[in-house]
């Protein structure tokens, strides 16, 4: 079930996220998952939180301008987070993001598990599309910083894929 917080997000995701639940996350069906569109982010695009009984992805309104395949890649990463938490059992949920909080590197793995699993259920295209679209105008240095926080660039995208 999507609820949209702000009725502008709720015409801007909520029928991308559903048909996305429908056709690649069956684990997410029926879990009240949150669209919550927030002011701006110069490092984010979107964020997927978990919480116990629901799941909120904050969507920073610079996405309005990402095409309908860039965003179908963008909600691809966040409800593979989501997907990926909810598997987790309780005491594993605890104690792997008692070490998330103060890990860079358990930061950057978690981003890029959460790449590869959208990657697997068909979304290297949309990602690549996202990639392109998010990250036009970049310097190498912001982009290196991207690439450490274990977000997958376009080459390790088309890599992963055997593309």
């Amino acid at each position: 079930m999507i609820l949209g917080i702000e009725s502008t997000a709720h015409t801007f995701g909520i029928g991308i996220v559903d048909n996305l639940i429908k056709k690649s996350f069956p684990s997410l069906k029926g879990k009240k998952i949150y669209l919550w569109e927030f002011g701006n982010s110069k490092k984010y695009s979107a964020i997927a939180v978990e919480f116990l009984f629901f799941g909120l992805i904050i969507i920073f309104k610079k996405c309005r301008k990402y095409s309908d395949k860039a965003l179908k890649g963008l909600f691809a990463h966040e409800l593979s987070h989501l997907e990926i938490i909810k598997n987790m059992p309780f005491s594993q949920k605890i104690s792997y993001f008692s070490k998330w909080l103060v890990s860079k590197k358990r930061k950057a793995d978690f981003e890029t598990r959460t790449d590869k699993l959208a990657i697997e259920k068909g979304y290297d295209g949309e990602l690549i599309q996202l990639n392109k679209e998010s990250l036009k105008g970049k310097t190498k240095e912001e982009l290196n910083k991207r690439k450490k926080k274990g977000y997958l660039t376009i080459p390790q995208i088309k890599k992963y894929m055997g593309k």
